[in-house]
């Protein structure tokens, strides 16, 4: 199918096997799968309680107007599509996915045929882009307002009259965004489009989702294809598709790709844009499938001795808990805890339901005992620094209201310095039945002391119980194993360092070097047995010094996120694999780099041995990712999510688990990468800094908050950014319940105009002094009931620019008059609640000196034009019968002279070029005076 539409082209292929290709790509291209509820949802009185079908668009167009008057285009299997006569590929799946829904809707598609073969015939579809399509330029020029222009990238232009509809775009992705509308009309209909036109472009070109659809399961890639569905109709191009696979893709079979390259033509067939998310450097499960000893590892000293030749842990004694089993009560209290919330209030001594022993702990009405419904217990310890441990606690409940409930390890020193040592992310349900095992890792890392906690935040409804809340030393569990994570072993007494293979058996914990990147706690640690031939005797005390994998985020059974090393050589040997095995299934344009919310950095001595700063080495670790990207595939964009470079995100100091400061790591790294921003919490200001350090950037709104008001402030904050290039609907529940809204933020904000420019020849018999009542529609945001149109007015252009306010008439109708005698052009601009405003292009009124309207004369004579309508040059062509001095001159619709040229040419036929470049687009007065006479031709400048 690809192969057909690269073939269409190519210039030196035939017109006639073109058009014969593409019909045979037209056979080929799949059905849409369309959801005809949607349609009705969009059409059938429309949103805003209009009856014309296009109020019901989604995403609104800018500018629009119904052409009264004009019975309705009626689509039907005689109609011929004009296509270009050689079509850009995307142009081609344009006509491709149209020919697809005219098929869904009235059982066929329709005729197509080249536009230089097109004699004037009714009715007829014209589709392309008129600056490299002749025919669809002359016609479009025929029915445009006077001064109305192609709009913006990937903006189009769509005119539905009784016997011609035109689909012009301002480049092949406006085209396609031509087709999407006239989809929706479609759709929306009984095969009657009504006559109208529609002025349209995308405020920012991308407009993405972000999936992490398992593209391994079938049913997981049609719901993917379904999405597209919704997405196309509302002119969303871009996926950003993150599965997991994508770091083991060389231990995936050929069905994975025989899904994957359905995907990819059902994507491209709608202009959608896959791009792979890569490189997890944060959470780096699928890269420890590889390798688990790539996990970054923090240091842990830990005390053995030797018993029959094996080593037993000798933990610390400060760091048990006095009464962790809840059974020592006095007075009805429990006792050993620096301090617990609510006693007798919302915690009580429970005889009744037990984990073990005779008592536990049972907590309910949580804001009896504390005012913010927090039922904790806490314990100070007294710990030794760069220690490993692990907390268990077991809870059960009872109708209880989701809450935060956790463990938690915060150290401290004698200077009242402070870090938190753990992060848990408890799944805890509302009645257990039964008694759940709650565990976290910390390491101590440079603390003396720690505060222990075990409880619930924030609670407010129902019961928990707790009971036999305990710390143990961890020893060697999880303990990582590569050249940057040395282990060694010491004589307690002597200091005398022993070695590893000669003195003590190869340190390996079994379970961890199996576990795929999912470390968990319930297994045993690493065994230490030393060697009979060795230096370690029996009875010997030994001190070991190792690094140990600590995930982050963990759940209730210590599994949690777990990162990779920032700085091991052997990791970027993996992720260049990954980037070609990637580029190879994809060959994507962009890559989207996963360095996001990276929570342990630069312990081990792969980065202590670099003596830089955090910020350094992730920055070192981001620069070596983007140059492998760019070796591979050079030209390709890179993305990054934000926050790891944000020093008004997580680049900060002491993020999580990182060895130091981040701050200050955007001057650190290539300002090529684009930031997907997602700082929800600094809306407002985050992406000013990085705009202004020369980032560009995309925003990710939604976030699963089922409500548009997120989405509309990250869209609102994008206004007046450098370098914005979109927003993705960002979502982790694969909840695409709010696409529609998304869609339309995306696409562009409101207010909406409605509005038929004046038309100069509905002016006959205007008198000086009369006045011309102009009338607009505007909408407001539908989605902010508080939103208003609060001011609308006309800007008059004659030399001078006069503003005229609007006043509000009926409903969403505003009305106002402007007072002109001479040629004139104007705008009308609206401004809403919110702040936000939007213009319409610059119509032109032609009126002559009597008051007579009369537009610039289109009629040709013995002068040629060609091109015209023109984009940069154009070309006069005159039969001359004196040679002489040419004089050209050029005058806009006002009659001001922009361009005067003289040339010296001889008799017969002769051809001058004219550079319109520095001309805007719009309607102009050719004159050229000869010694043959005096010539004039209307030209028209599009692009």
């Amino acid at each position: 199918m690809l192969a057909d539409a690269r073939l269409l082209c190519m210039y030196i292929v035939p017109f006639t096997k073109k058009l014969l290709l593409l019909m045979v790509f037209l056979k080929k291209l799949s059905i849409l799968n369309l959801v005809v509820a949607l349609a009705q949802l969009c059409f059938a009185t429309g949103a805003f309680g209009q009856t014309a079908a296009i109020y019901g668009l989604h995403p609104r167009p800018k500018v629009a107007f119904v052409r009264t008057g004009l019975t309705d285009f009626q689509i039907t299997k005689v109609v011929p599509i004009f296509i270009p006569d050689v079509p850009q590929p995307l142009t081609v799946k344009a006509i491709g996915f149209l020919q697809s829904i005219l098929k869904n809707r009235i059982g066929d598609t329709l005729r197509l045929r080249l536009q230089s073969s097109y004699s004037g015939e009714r009715p007829a579809i014209f589709i392309g882009e008129p600056v490299a399509s002749p025919s669809l330029a002359a016609a479009l020029a025929k029915v445009i307002p006077m001064g109305e222009n192609l709009p913006t990238a990937g903006g189009y232009i769509l005119d539905v009259e009784s016997d011609l509809l035109l689909l012009a775009g301002s480049d092949p992705e406006g085209t396609f965004n031509s087709v999407s509308t006239l989809s929706q009309l479609i759709l929306g209909s009984t095969g009657k489009i009504e006559a109208s036109h529609i002025w349209d472009y995308p405020d920012f070109p991308r407009r993405w989702i972000y999936s992490s659809h398992n593209l391994l399961v079938p049913t997981q890639v049609k719901a993917l294809e379904t999405i597209e569905d919704s997405m196309v109709m509302h002119k969303m191009n871009g996926v950003s598709q993150n599965d997991f696979k994508y770091t083991i893709l060389d231990r995936m079979q050929s069905n994975y790709f025989a899904n994957v390259d359905s995907l990819k033509t059902y994507s491209q067939n709608r202009n959608i844009e896959i791009v792979p998310g890569v490189m997890p450097i944060g959470y780096s499960e699928g890269l420890l499938i590889h390798d688990p000893n790539l996990a970054e590892g923090v240091p842990a000293f830990a005390k053995y001795v030797i018993e029959s030749d094996t080593g037993r842990l000798l933990p610390e004694p400060g760091m048990t808990l006095p009464n962790g089993d809840f059974e020592s009560v006095t007075n009805n209290q429990f006792t050993g805890w620096s301090f617990y919330d609510g006693p007798n209030q919302s915690v009580f001594v429970d005889h009744a339901t037990v984990h073990s022993g005779a008592t536990s702990a049972r907590c309910t009405t949580f804001s009896a005992g504390n005012v913010n419904g927090n039922c904790r217990f806490n314990r100070s310890l007294n710990c030794k620094p760069y220690h490993y441990y692990v907390m268990t606690c077991y809870a059960k409940t009872d109708q209880l209201n989701p809450t935060s409930v956790q463990l938690l390890a915060i150290g401290y020193d004698d200077n009242n310095n402070s870090r938190t040592l753990t992060s848990t992310q408890y799944s805890i349900p509302t009645t257990s039945n039964g008694w759940i095992k709650m565990q976290v890792a910390f390491n101590t890392l440079n603390f003396p002391h720690v505060y222990v906690y075990t409880g619930l935040w924030g609670g407010n409804k129902g019961t928990i119980w707790y009971d036999d809340f305990q710390i143990r030393e961890a020893g060697l569990l999880n303990v990582v194993r590569r050249g940057g994570a040395p282990l060694w072993i010491r004589n307690h007494k002597t200091g005398a360092a022993f070695k590893e293979g000669v003195d003590f058996s190869p340190v390996v914990d079994n379970v961890f070097a199996q576990a795929n990147g999912n470390f968990g706690l319930d297994h045993n640690p690493a065994v230490l047995h030393r060697l009979s031939t060795g230096a370690i005797k029996n009875g010997d005390t030994v001190d070991v010094s190792f690094f140990h994998a600590l995930t982050t985020i963990s759940d209730t059974s210590g599994y949690g996120q777990a990162t990779v090393c920032l700085s091991e050589d052997t990791l970027f040997t993996l992720l260049k694999d990954e980037i070609d095995r990637v580029d190879q299934l994809h060959h994507p344009k962009k890559f989207f780099m996963q360095h996001d919310e990276i929570r342990v950095i630069g312990w081990d001595s792969a980065c202590v041995s670099k003596k830089e700063s955090a910020a350094a080495l992730l920055a070192e670790n981001t620069t070596r990712c983007s140059q492998i990207i760019q070796q591979k595939h050079p030209g390709a964009e890179v993305i990054a999510w934000n926050d790891m470079f944000d020093s008004l995100h997580n680049a900060v100091n002491n993020y999580y688990l990182t060895n130091g400061d981040l701050s200050g790591i955007w001057n650190l790294i290539p300002k090529d990468i684009t930031m997907m921003n997602w700082n929800y919490r600094y809306i407002d200001t985050s992406m000013r800094p990085l705009a202004a350090l020369g980032f560009s950037q995309m925003t990710a709104p939604y976030y699963d908050v089922h409500d548009t008001y997120t989405i509309r402030n990250w869209r609102k904050a994008m206004e007046g950014i450098a370098n914005v290039k979109g927003m993705m609907y960002t979502t982790w529940a694969a909840d695409y319940s709010y696409l529609t809204a998304f869609a339309d933020y995306a696409w562009g904000l409101a207010p909406y105009i409605i509005h038929k420019p004046i038309d100069s020849s509905a002016l006959v018999g205007l008198h000086s002094g009369d006045s011309i009542r102009v009338r607009v529609q505007v909408l407001a945001d539908s989605y902010d009931a508080s939103d208003v149109i609060t001011s609308v007015y006309l800007k008059v252009y004659t030399g001078v620019i006069d503003s005229i306010p609007m006043r509000a008439d009926t409903g969403t109708g505003w009305i106002g008059s402007i007072h002109q005698s001479q040629n004139f052009s104007y705008s009308v601009t609206a401004r809403n609640k919110q702040g936000l405003s939007h213009t319409t292009p610059q119509y032109i009124v032609a009126l002559t000196p009597s008051g007579v309207a009369n537009a610039l004369a289109r009629s040709e004579d013995a002068m040629k034009v060609y091109p015209n309508p023109a984009n940069e040059t154009t070309t006069l062509g005159l039969t001359l019968s004196k040679g002489g001095l040419w004089h050209v001159k050029i005058f806009d619709i006002l009659g001001r002279e922009v361009l005067s040229e003289a040339k010296f040419t001889g008799a017969g036929q002769q051809r001058v070029t004219l550079d319109l470049s520095a001309l805007p687009v719009g309607s102009y007065k050719c004159e050229a005076i000869t010694a043959g006479g005096t010539f004039t031709h209307a030209i028209n400048i599009l692009r």
